[in-house]
């Protein structure tokens, strides 16, 4: 998934066909994460 300024979001490489999300159950996690602007995991924001 990437961001409208054009950074990755969300990115799975795989081989095989295991543990791939369930598409709806994708959907409503984006929906949770556009809703509350939820940083993508080890994302920081605060001043450096």
């Amino acid at each position: 998934m990437i961001k409208p300024d054009r950074t990755i979001y969300y990115l799975s490489l795989q081989s095989m066909p295991f543990v791939r999300p369930n598409f709806s159950e994708m959907l409503q996690a984006l929906d949770f994460i556009i809703k509350h602007a939820y940083p993508a995991r080890g994302e920081y924001a605060g001043a450096v």
